[in-house]
């Protein structure tokens, strides 16, 4: 065996070791289990870069039948699908010098889909029942609300318009809980990306910079996609379409979504632009960040406009 196998073979052995550690400690530990699912990931992809995707599946694969005696089954097939799997191939991406949004996305989109797989397995093959389960959070989280207003001495009219908005808003989340779970993993891929090039900076084998906040940019379908959302939720509501409702909603959400970071992009770039201080940056910023429906705007002009080069040959 040539040598550079027998290194890889050693780092995959130490690396998986790894997995499993971080594994079983945020099984048991809650407050852990946020950080073993960035540092598993990054973990394999770090595999993957310095000896190829090969040794990165094979951690996986070695780490799931580890942990599936260990833990149980479904906990490994949880971790391997729904965060090592990601792992491999954000270093697959880095390997192949994908941009920033393939980078984030197919793992996002890949976790996403494992989680999925994970409910459906979980209600017909262990016979979990999740509807029950969100039903039975809606209404406890539905009792301690009303308890706690009243005890702070609301009238009838208020407690019941209190009532109604906090159903609106459970009933909201569980219609876009699956474009949350796609926003959450993108969120757990871009910091697997960023910690996986550090590392690999760090260690010599790549020095790949990601684009910064300011050169963040969405491609003109995101526009496209929340403004069909728009259109396509009033058809459903006004024609009671449930179906078409419901994915307008997810559609408008998520465009919505990624308009705002568009537009929170542009913000930040043109505070570079014009030089401004890190006490009034921070601040405009956090403005932008809580008014979300000016982000949103403020995305759909950069994208329409490109503000962000009209304003910087200004500043120039």
């Amino acid at each position: 065996m040539k040598y550079s196998e027998t290194r890889a073979v050693v780092e995959t052995g130490f690396l998986t070791a790894v997995i499993m550690v971080l594994t079983i400690i945020g099984t048991n530990i809650p407050l852990m289990g946020f950080l073993s699912s960035i540092v598993v990931p990054t973990t394999v992809a770090v595999v993957g870069v310095r000896h190829g995707v090969r040794w990165s599946i094979l951690a996986v694969i070695g780490s799931t039948i580890a942990l599936s005696f260990l833990l149980s089954p479904m906990v490994a097939l949880a971790e391997g699908l729904t965060f090592a799997l990601p792992g491999a191939l954000v270093g697959y991406g880095f390997s192949k010098h994908w941009g920033l949004g393939r980078l984030v996305g197919i793992p996002a989109v890949v976790a996403t889909v494992a989680t999925v797989l994970q409910i459906v397995g979980g209600m017909y093959l262990l016979n979990i029942d999740y509807v029950g389960m969100w039903e039975s959070v809606k209404s406890e989280a539905m009792k301690n609300v009303v308890d706690m207003y009243t005890a702070q001495g609301m009238t009838a009219s208020q407690l019941q318009e209190m009532t109604q908005n906090m159903q609106r808003q459970i009933e909201f989340i569980g219609r876009t809980l699956l474009t949350a779970c796609f926003a959450a993993m993108g969120i757990l891929s871009y910091l697997t990306c960023r910690l996986t090039a550090m590392v690999l900076r760090r260690t010599g084998s790549m020095d790949r910079q990601l684009p910064g906040l300011s050169r963040w940019r969405m491609p003109v379908a995101v526009l496209y996609i929340y403004i069909l959302g728009l259109l396509l939720m009033y058809w459903g509501d006004t024609r009671s379409i449930e179906w078409l409702s419901l994915v307008s909603l997810n559609m408008w959400w998520i465009g919505g979504l990624l308009l705002a970071l568009q537009g929170l992009a542009c913000g930040w770039s043109l505070c570079k632009s014009y030089r401004l201080g890190p006490v009034l940056r921070t601040f405009l910023m956090a403005m932008l960040f809580v008014m979300q429906m000016t982000a949103v705007i403020l995305g759909a002009l950069d994208i329409l406009l490109d503000c962000r080069n009209r304003f910087a040959k200004r500043s120039e």
